[in-house]
């Protein structure tokens, strides 16, 4: 499993909007295949990604099927109030 801190770091340190695209794509992959930790100490959220993603992406990722893996349903509730 990957940490979603480290991923979301790096794509927001991305400048190169191909490489963010496609770190994005990679988030949505890792998530489809449950391959996504969440640190206990707090770090980056999901939230924080939010606006790094256009409005479908935001909605895609919202909606998530395996989102309860990894968040909690205040959390996602949390997720789905930020799509712009």
């Amino acid at each position: 499993k990957l940490n979603l801190d480290f991923l979301i770091i790096t794509i927001e340190r991305q400048h190169n909007p191909q490489k963010k695209d496609l770190l994005i794509r990679f988030l949505f992959l890792l998530l489809d295949n449950a391959k996504i930790a969440v640190s206990s100490f707090g770090g980056r959220k999901l939230v924080d990604l939010m606006e790094q993603l256009d409005s479908r992406s935001q909605k895609k990722l919202a909606n998530h099927p395996n989102l309860s893996i990894i968040l909690s349903p205040l959390e996602i509730e949390d997720l789905k109030r930020k799509i712009v």
